[in-house]
């Protein structure tokens, strides 16, 4: 009896003992808890955390899973949601890889630490992402959160569908969809992630009235398509537009058509309509789906575009982002025209956009490669005459290698970025601004050697390890991501830039006002690129050959 009464004493101080010790651990992680970096929703704290005075919050659920008879309709916001914010969230599907997930529409936050509460608003950048739109996430550039230690500013970049799942348009989607259309539900991904900012982004100080759109490759093309969209009015008040394509001009019904003929054989439900393929297209494995996007819609191969026939690139490239009247309500250069989005503008490309993937033919050509470079790619089709003008046109750019890919970008990206230009400072009483970058890195960047696809963001966002772990920018790279970056920051906080620039509006007698940024400096011209696009356009290499996707 004595020695059940010893036993059962022990029990209890051995239960008391580990009582207070849970008790205590509890204390000490609530004490970490509170410690933590955070801010106050309305639904109650937010934790994030802090590294090099950047104070991030991961994450963050903006729109509910658009899963089965989701799947190809705008999002629904999602509830807020308070507690840890310490991981990115899923990226959408693109391949299967991991961390991907058709659970994916969610959004990071970045916050310099010094400003975290601090009671005074900041300006907001929101990020959208390139990847030709059938890849990329918050952390595709990555740690484009630089940019917020170099500038004082909130930070916002989300992750939207891609591919099949962000631009399939069919008759029975639109049939269901609340908008009465289908496809160009990334657009309004993004615009559910900019209603989100709207609501909450005071939380983090940043000013829901001075809200930055910017975005590179497709992400630059998704701008467009917001400057285009009647739905994405108010919700953003600065436009820059890095490599974006000009080509934003494919309706509703040829949109439809060519899915239905290219996507849906490629699927369980090929041969299927109206509420059987809707049953289908619902309850098939969404990495089917997924892996059914023919490449004829992420085409980005090197010289793949040259405008060697009559046709145009939709001969090789299939649209994904199209003219809906609805999400995207206009063609793009009408939309301009109309100013139904008026808000500064940088409309910015790349002299030597393709050199994002080097050609190796392409290595240590020659004055004569290059001649005879033309002659394959034109003679054909536009005859001997336009090849020696096209020569002449372009054989002061050196060494040769540079002088193809230029003329890829012009025909494909410059010229058309040109009459965007032209078409907004007829309609924007808001500065609009047109470059061309022909600013190089200072040595060979994973092989790319020139003003390639992506240097202007990579340097600002002092991002070269995330492409060539083995580079070490100069000072000249340096300093010349910080003139990129100032120059962008001058038009976000001022709505317009100074040093070697003039706005479009300036422009007299149908010219076109249009800077270029050098090595050294930044220097406008009163007709940026008029002679080579006149006559591309005169020989009939006119905007059926403008970049798409």
């Amino acid at each position: 009896m004595q020695l059940r009464n010893v036993t059962g004493c022990v029990l209890v101080q051995l239960g008391i003992l580990a009582a207070c010790v849970w008790m205590r651990n509890v204390t000490f992680t609530n004490r970490l808890e509170t410690q933590r970096p955070h801010v106050q929703l309305s639904c109650g704290p937010l934790y994030g955390s802090s590294s090099q005075n950047v104070t991030a919050f991961r994450g963050l659920r903006y729109g509910v899973a658009p899963l089965k008879q989701r799947r190809w309709r705008p999002a629904e916001a999602a509830p807020c949601v308070s507690g840890k914010a310490l991981e990115d969230g899923n990226s959408c599907l693109q391949g299967g890889g991991a961390g991907e997930s058709e659970d994916c529409l969610n959004l990071n936050v970045f916050v310099p630490s010094e400003h975290l509460n601090s009671g005074t608003l900041l300006p907001v950048v929101v990020w959208i992402y390139g990847g030709a739109n059938v890849a990329g996430s918050v952390e595709f550039y990555g740690p484009i959160e630089n940019i917020v230690r170099k500038h004082a500013c909130i930070l916002v970049a989300m992750n939207y569908r891609v591919g099949i799942f962000g631009f399939l348009a069919l008759r029975e989607l639109a049939a269901v969809d609340p908008r009465g259309t289908s496809g160009n539900v990334a657009i309004t991904d993004q615009q559910l992630a900019l209603h989100w900012v709207q609501k909450n982004i005071r939380s983090f100080g940043g000013d829901p009235l001075h809200v930055t759109l910017m975005g590179q490759s497709s992400g630059g093309t998704n701008i467009l398509a917001h400057l285009a969209s009647e739905h994405s009015r108010g919700l953003f008040h600065r436009a820059i537009s890095l490599s974006g394509s000009p080509n934003i001009t494919m309706d509703r019904h040829t949109k439809e058509a060519q899915d239905r003929n290219l996507i849906l054989p490629k699927t369980p439900c090929v041969g299927m309509f109206g509420d059987a393929l809707l049953e289908c297209l619902y309850n098939t494995d969404a990495h089917i789906l997924d892996k059914a996007l023919p490449d004829s819609y992420q085409l980005f191969d090197t010289l793949y575009d040259y405008p060697t026939n009559r046709q145009g690139i939709s001969s090789r490239v299939s649209t994904l982002l199209h003219v809906d009247g609805v999400t995207v309500t206009f063609p793009i250069e009408e939309a301009l025209q109309r100013g139904i989005n008026d808000v500064p503008l940088l409309l910015q490309s790349m002299q030597a956009e393709m050199d994002c993937a080097p050609a190796k033919k392409l290595e240590n050509l020659t004055q004569q490669g290059f001649k005879e470079f033309l002659h394959q790619q034109f003679e054909a089709v536009y005859g001997e005459d336009a090849v020696e003008k096209i020569y002449d046109m372009y054989k002061h750019y050196q060494p040769p290698e540079l002088s193809v890919y230029a003329v890829d970008s012009d025909s494909g990206s410059a010229c058309g970025l040109r009459r965007l230009a032209q078409a907004a400072g007829q309609g924007f009483k808001s500065p609009v601004y047109w470059s061309t970058v022909t600013a190089s890195p200072s040595h060979a960047l994973k092989g790319q050697r020139f003003a390639y696809h992506n240097w202007d963001f990579t340097a600002a966002s002092d991002t070269f390890a995330r492409y060539d772990k083995e580079y070490q920018p100069s000072q000249e790279d340096l300093k010349l991501g910080s003139r990129f970056l100032n120059d962008w920051f001058d038009l976000i906080l001022h709505g317009q830039m100074f040093d070697g620039w003039r706005k479009v509006q300036d422009s007299e007698r149908g010219e076109v006002v249009g800077s270029v940024v050098g090595e050294e400096r930044t220097q406008w011209y009163k007709d940026h690129k008029a002679g080579l696009c006149d006559y591309w356009k005169a020989i009939g290499v006119d905007q059926r050959w403008w970049w798409i996707n």
